[in-house]
């Protein structure tokens, strides 16, 4: 098992740097007047620091190369990476509990597979800096209207309605997977 996992270690690294390797040569040839170490490099020709929006929009791809795990926080998503759907392989959002919806929707669009975590027990996002409640109503449809189009709205009222993106994702039936062990814990 151990000569398994080291090989799969081995195969990783030697796909990752090859890949790194055939982006920078790829972006190399393709834009004449910034190579790519000067793309990444503190200062660039005019002796002014590029930004990060600027690196990853200069060449998505050469970026993701280079750096292909990121950790960001919703906001910072929203921020520096195209509003793309499926731009990336896998999202991630741990303590789901503590997330609301409207901070997260725009992360939860760009990835393909979205990993929810989280702790149903945990306490709900706070809204001690909220001045206002604001709630989603409907007075647009008689009582009894039983249209596909109000129970559509209706679920729609709902869903938005969800205090944090862990409830959000249980009531869309995501898969639940458990943990065998906890890694806090030693039993």
């Amino acid at each position: 098992f151990d000569e398994i996992k080291k090989e799969n270690s081995k195969n990783a690294l030697t796909y990752w740097q090859k890949k790194r390797i055939d982006s920078v040569y790829r972006y190399n040839s393709k834009f004449d007047f910034l190579n790519a170490k000067q793309l990444y490099a503190k200062v660039n020709r005019d002796d002014k620091k590029k930004s990060l929006r600027q690196i990853i929009k200069q060449d998505f791809e050469l970026f993701t190369d280079i750096f292909p795990v990121l950790l960001v926080n919703p906001s910072v998503c929203s921020s520096l990476f195209e509003l793309k759907e499926n731009l990336f392989d896998i999202v991630i959002f741990d303590e789901a509990s503590q997330l609301r919806i409207e901070d997260t929707f725009c992360a939860l669009i760009r990835g393909r597979v979205k990993v929810i975590s989280g702790d149903e027990h945990q306490m709900p996002p706070s809204s001690y800096f909220n001045s206002t409640d604001f709630s989603l109503e409907t007075d647009d449809y008689d009582d009894d209207d039983d249209s596909p189009e109000k129970l559509r709205q209706e679920v729609i009222i709902d869903l938005a309605n969800k205090e944090s993106l862990l409830d959000y994702a249980s009531d869309l039936n995501y898969t639940d997977f458990y943990l065998d062990i906890h890694y806090r814990s030693r039993h």
